[in-house]
């Protein structure tokens, strides 16, 4: 059991509560503006929730018979709807969405290319961002929620399918639940935790890049070859547009 006793054991229960916040509180006086909108890289420290797919019939694709006879606009409208429910969500996962919804069984490449272009379009209009294979809202890059990938469906849980955003609340969740902990064992912790019960070798090269990530923000940081949370784990992870803006001003 964690001892509370003198100034060790008020920032050892100040570091607890700041890392398990009460989601339905409304005052910020114990972390000044915890819960405002994330203006950076923020973990989600809620409880994890179950992966949520779309529904196909919330897509509205379904009686054209031919993918390309599908209305632009009714495409977007399907592209925005799956990256609300799932996103950031892979480009393979989004595709997959949009072909069951239109009842269309190869995703071939005059389909692959119309969705990309589609996707470039939102892009340049500022309706989601794209990050290599992912697309989402800037909000899901900056706080990306905590997800039980166990509950998505079968095809979709696959490690190359969860972005680094993802990954790297992940991995910060695992390392300020056991600190300190070997980078391996954080990686094993972190999968596991969502759904993804073997640490192979593939694994840890996808976790290699969110983890140095981490350190380079100092969310973590390597002590004796252990991971422990670093400078950025306990300071404010949000910032009030004001704020912000106030940092920019050379004042």
């Amino acid at each position: 059991m964690r001892s509370y006793g003198g100034f060790d054991g008020v920032i050892a229960l100040y570091e607890e509560l700041v890392s398990a916040p009460d989601q339905a509180a409304t005052g910020d006086a114990l972390y000044p503006g915890w819960n405002q909108p994330a203006h950076a890289w923020a973990p989600d420290l809620g409880v994890i929730t179950p992966y949520v797919a779309v529904s196909p019939e919330t897509l509205a694709l379904d009686g054209f018979g031919d993918f390309h006879a599908i209305p632009e606009d009714r495409l977007k409208a399907a592209i925005e709807c799956t990256v609300a429910v799932e996103g950031p969500v892979h480009f393979e996962v989004l595709a997959d969405r949009l072909l069951n919804a239109a009842d269309v069984g190869r995703l071939g490449r005059r389909i692959r290319e119309r969705i990309q272009t589609i996707l470039d379009a939102l892009a340049q209009a500022g309706r989601l961002e794209q990050a290599g294979p992912f697309a989402g809202t800037p909000a899901q890059y900056r706080q990306p929620r905590y997800r039980d990938w166990s509950e998505a469906p079968e095809k979709t849980r696959v490690l190359d399918y969860v972005s680094d955003a993802e990954l790297k609340t992940v991995l910060f969740r695992a390392v300020l639940a056991n600190a300190p902990v070997a980078p391996e064992q954080a990686m094993n912790d972190g999968l596991a935790a969502i759904g993804f019960p073997r640490l192979t070798e593939a694994a840890q090269a996808r976790l290699a890049e969110p983890l140095n990530a981490l350190r380079a923000a100092e969310f973590v940081e390597t002590k004796t070859d252990v991971l422990h949370p670093g400078p950025q784990a306990f300071q404010r992870r949000r910032e009030s547009p004001e704020r912000h803006s106030d940092d920019h001003s050379g004042n």
